[in-house]
């Protein structure tokens, strides 16, 4: 028998009963309201009771209570089990609907099929996997393509259910901007990739509050003071982050941004709560980018009288407002307006021509790359073939993987000694998928032909840079990798904090801290036979010296000067 949704229901309502009478619980709630809700205005959250039980769902089941010291669904479960639980007869009892809370997944999904007076087909789009849903009324209203937004419970065996205060968005345009954006987020990170419901908030339902900068700016620089980040790195970020622009449609924010290098700083060179710092630094980053918008919007407001997207004229290339464009589309989303209307207005705001947008694809004839640095490689392996090296060519196309860092890198001049450096001591650790020593050792070389040939015929003065780390790399990175192999598989590379290898005896390390406090940690042997001192680990390191090892880092991961 599957779990009831009225009993879902009322186990919810319980529990919302029980946290209100724990005043330690009921004072977090409370104080959580502005850290969830940071991108709406206080006045819409109080007329909403979907908002409120979405926010109610994440302090349950996401949020870790200080003052209790857990998850808060779990610490009234804890106390809860000190007398017996109530069971409804018929419908499952109310430990059937704390475990369907507990195993609940937050994320965007997709209605892949359609079972009328059944249910539906989903598809996680974040994680992956496909789910049945009992949805019988809901069946008759959803259709193929359709996003359902919000949280998923198991209620029976194979069965699931979508909270009741889940969303449901129909547009196309809006599901393949959303496909593209998850797809990039889960490129950047090894692992499965997760949605928190604070992100699924300010995703779907943010409401940019402009004047809320400073009080913004100064929850961010507290948080990080008392994480222990040093005032001098503090005012750094933040300084980063405020002359980046915010881009609005970004679904995950802190991947391939200014606050994904903002975040890799503080995990290299702090060990604060990095969760902790990506929801302050995205807040105070949301809301510099919402009074931009807010301030470039009223002056394009004054100078344009309000009017049908018809009678606008097409700005011309040095018109073009992308931040207004953005906040006004942003802003007609919020008061339901029509979706063609808004994208026809959004596309002559960007002085887009959709219908000349065909005509200029087919008369263009440049090699579409992905990014600057990947057509560069492709060029690269083209000429080796072309000098007839077409061995060394098939050896050296592991180069991709370099194409794929560099995405973000528009201009190829603009790839530097810095970001070699990334790529090698970082990013190939965590993303480059090398099997082994032998890889490693290919792709170092395969980088290094590649930099001497840019030194010619790019004219772009690359080897000399590259030389200043590749002689240590060739050394570090392939026993990394083989590391590498013995870390914990789908880890979350946010997790965790990051460690040096101050000594390493069979069996065992002595790892300092960001504080430079040494910490004694027990390995597997095989791993301690690949570290060296000097060497960085992300790992988590238990009271009684257990070490749950996520990745390695090689040497050089310490010398990434700031940007």
């Amino acid at each position: 028998m599957t779990l009831s949704p009225e009993n879902l229901e009322r186990t919810v309502a319980w529990l919302e009963a029980e946290l209100a009478r724990d005043p330690v619980l009921a004072r977090e709630f409370g104080e959580s309201r502005a850290e969830y809700f940071s991108h709406r205005s206080v006045a819409s959250v109080a007329l909403d009771p979907l908002a409120h039980r979405r926010h109610l769902e994440w302090f349950l089941l996401e949020r870790f209570s200080p003052g209790r010291g857990g998850v808060p669904l779990e610490v009234l479960v804890h106390d809860a089990r000190s007398g017996a639980l109530e069971a409804d007869e018929g419908e499952g009892t109310r430990e059937q609907a704390l475990a369907a809370l507990l195993s609940s997944l937050a994320s965007v999904f997709e209605v892949t099929g359609v079972l009328p007076g059944e249910g539906v087909w989903v598809r996680d789009l974040a994680g992956g996997g496909e789910y049945a849903l009992e949805e019988p009324e809901a069946s008759h209203a959803l259709a193929q393509g359709d996003l359902l937004v919000g949280r998923l419970y198991s209620v029976g065996e194979t069965l699931h259910r979508m909270s009741s205060a889940a969303g449901v968005f129909r547009e196309e345009r809006l599901r393949e901007a959303i496909r593209r954006d998850l797809e990039r987020a889960r490129a950047s990170r090894r692992g499965s990739l997760r949605l928190s419901q604070a992100d699924l908030e300010r995703m779907f339902w943010s409401e940019p509050a402009a004047g809320a900068v400073g009080d913004a700016v100064a929850r961010a620089r507290t948080a990080l003071a008392e994480g222990g980040v040093p005032e001098g790195l503090i005012e750094s970020v933040l300084s980063e982050l405020s002359a980046a622009p915010f881009e609005p449609g970004s679904v995950l924010p802190g991947t391939q941004d200014a606050l994904g290098h903002v975040l890799e700083r503080l995990a290299f060179e702090t060990s604060v709560d990095l969760e902790m710092a990506r929801r302050v630094l995205l807040e105070a980053w949301t809301v510099q980018g919402a009074a931009r918008g807010a301030e470039q919007g009223a002056t394009r407001s004054a100078e344009s009288a309000a009017g049908s997207a018809a009678g606008r004229p097409r700005p011309s290339s040095g018109e073009v407002d992308v931040e207004a464009a953005m906040a006004a589309f942003d802003q007609g989303r919020r008061e339901g307006r029509d979706l063609e209307q808004l994208f026809g207005e959004l596309e002559r705001d960007l002085g887009l021509d959709p219908e000349g947008e065909e005509e200029d694809a087919e008369e263009s004839s440049v090699p579409d790359f992905p990014g600057a640095v990947g057509a560069v490689v492709e060029e690269y392996l083209w000429d080796l073939e072309r000098q007839g090296q077409a061995e060394q060519a098939r050896r050296h196309a592991c180069l991709r993987k370099l194409g794929e860092f560099g995405t973000s890198i528009g201009v190829f001049e603009n790839l530097a000694a810095r970001d070699l450096l990334v790529f090698g001591s970082v990013w190939l650790p965590e993303l480059g998928g090398l099997r082994d020593a032998d890889e490693a050792r290919a792709l170092l070389a395969a980088l290094e032909s590649f930099c001497a040939w840019c030194d010619e015929q790019q004219e772009v003065p690359l080897s000399r840079e590259f030389a200043q780390g590749a002689a240590s790399l060739a050394s570090s990175l392939p026993r990394v990798v083989q590391a590498n192999r013995l870390c914990e598989p789908g880890a979350d590379l946010s997790a965790g904090q990051v460690f040096e290898v101050a000594e390493v005896a069979p069996g065992s390390l002595s790892l300092t801290d960001a504080r430079g406090n040494l910490r004694a940690a027990r390995v597997d042997p095989r791993v301690s036979e690949q570290l060296e001192p000097g060497d960085r680990l992300r790992a988590e390191l238990a009271a009684d010296g257990a070490l749950r090892l996520f990745c390695c880092y090689p040497p050089e991961s310490g010398r990434i000067e700031p940007r």
